[in-house]
């Protein structure tokens, strides 16, 4: 069903490996996928898509903001590629079109290159004129005319009628200097396949709330991005019922703000907007608003979904052997985050911290710790400060027990090498072993052999032998 090759999924699927080499989306891309979405799932849309696929780039649009909107991002990827082609209309593509639709007239300027002429501004604009919001082409400049046979032939596949009906983008801002010297703003877009890597590539907004709020302040100081990019953003990285949280707390957190700066409470709108307000990115009281706006947006993240405290967690944050302090308060302070609502630097929170971070240091830095005086009082940085001392001395401990194993490793290889008995010196008794020829068994020394030895003669003179033999000559001498 829908997979002949005269219909627009079977001519992708024919081209499947062209389709695919389009952008790299971290997740290899199957053909039984694709069939399964472009016939099971997406005619159920509501958006008129039929089972055979299309290239009519508004319906291919309408199928991909509904995937986006409802966060399904294992069909992202193949909705995305199919919307390049329809957009850019490669050579295979148009090919398949000529031989479903004998009568149409080629496209000669791609449509995704026609819709980009909205986004690229001019450094030094017009007086009275944004650089982004651009006024759209006439119709001659956009699409060529169809000729007669198309008219008078098949519909064929026009895109200048879509291409009209999109809205120019207000993509994120670029500071750039102009000819004259002055700052201006350009827009620097970032695209879907953007958005899709940053929620592949960082942890889910329940998991670690802290690390998704330092991503959108990245996105936030490297891209500026305005309000209808923000709702992209939450719409792309947060699940629905998150980003309810996000956007109802955000609303909390600028009434309270406007509620004690004594301000109208008809002011709401204009610092939590929930439609489009209309900035002026070229000011700078609109980019004071857009920045205000992501602010909020930020520090809701904090605060709208909350967290069960565990302990058992955070119990089982310890300090690794080698690990230094710093890094183990960072993990600590990390586990505060993510398993409890307290704030690890917050001073009412700070025994807390203290107590944790003693308790869970290594057995030598733990034992210093306890032993200070004050500990659990006294400001983390100077625990810290202690806990740097004998994690030092422990290095050093280290350092000389692997000295000492390399000089025993150096004095066995040695004796290995000279056949000598390695970490054994002097006289070994009842121990023979094999001698040279001219070796003594005895003291070990060349010259003579045992029997000869004057160590040995010398030690026999002086035992009890040696001495009555003394005596008894003595005596013969008296006599």
């Amino acid at each position: 069903m829908g997979q002949n090759s005269s219909t627009p999924l079977g001519c992708v699927l024919r081209n499947f490996s062209k389709f695919t080499k389009q952008a790299d989306y971290g997740v290899k891309m199957k053909k039984d996928d694709l069939i399964k979405f472009c016939q099971f799932e997406w005619p159920t849309f509501g958006v008129h898509w039929t089972p055979k696929g299309s290239f009519v780039v508004k319906e291919v649009t309408a199928v991909h903001g509904v995937v986006m909107r409802d966060g399904h991002w294992d069909q992202f990827p193949y909705i995305d590629c199919w919307l390049g082609v329809a957009q850019d209309q490669p050579l295979w593509i148009k090919k398949c079109l000529v031989k479903s639709h004998p009568g149409i007239g080629l496209i000669l300027r791609p449509p995704r290159q026609i819709a980009r002429m909205n986004l690229v501004p001019s450094l030094l604009p017009s007086p009275g004129k944004s650089p982004v919001y651009q006024d759209i082409p006439n119709d001659s400049e956009r699409v060529p005319q169809p000729s007669a046979s198309s008219e008078s032939g098949n519909k064929g596949y026009n895109l200048r009628n879509i291409v009209e009906s999109q809205p120019a983008l207000n993509c994120p801002m670029r500071e750039v200097i102009g000819e004259g010297g002055d700052a201006t703003f350009v827009y620097t877009p970032f695209s879907t396949s953007d958005l899709f890597n940053w929620k592949n590539q960082s942890p889910s907004f329940r998991e670690d709330p802290e690390k998704m709020r330092d991503l959108f302040r990245s996105i936030g100081q490297t891209h500026r991005p305005t309000w209808a990019d923000v709702q992209m953003m939450l719409q792309t990285l947060l699940t629905p019922e998150e980003r309810r949280l996000v956007l109802g707390m955000a609303e909390h957190i600028a009434a309270a703000r406007l509620e004690v700066g004594g301000i109208a409470s008809c002011a709401l709108r204009e610092t939590c907007p929930v439609e489009e307000p209309g900035w002026d990115n070229h000011t700078a009281a609109g980019r004071e608003l857009r920045a205000q706006y992501l602010g909020i947006i930020v520090e809701a993240m904090g605060k709208a979904v909350p967290r069960v405290t565990n302990l058992s967690k955070l119990y089982e944050v310890r300090q690794g052997k080698e690990e230094d302090p710093s890094a183990f308060l960072g993990r600590l302070y990390e586990a505060f985050r993510k398993f409890s609502d307290l704030d690890p630097e917050a001073p009412d929170n700070q025994r807390v911290v203290n107590l944790m971070f003693i308790g869970q240091s290594t057995a030598d830095i733990r034992r210093k710790l306890q032993k200070t005086e004050g500990g659990p009082r006294k400001p983390i940085s100077e625990l810290v400060e202690i806990a740097y001392k004998v994690y030092g001395n422990h290095e050093q401990a280290q350092e000389r027990k692997e000295d000492k194993k390399a000089q025993r490793q150096m004095a066995a290889l040695a004796a290995a090498i000279t056949g000598g008995n390695p970490g054994k010196t002097g006289i070994q008794k009842g121990k023979g072993g094999r001698v040279g020829a001219d070796v003594c068994a005895y003291c070990r020394e060349k010259g003579h052999w045992k029997r000869e030895c004057p160590k040995l003669k010398e030690k026999r003179e002086g035992g009890p032998r040696g001495h009555l033999m003394r005596a008894e000559e003595k005596g013969e001498d008296t006599e």
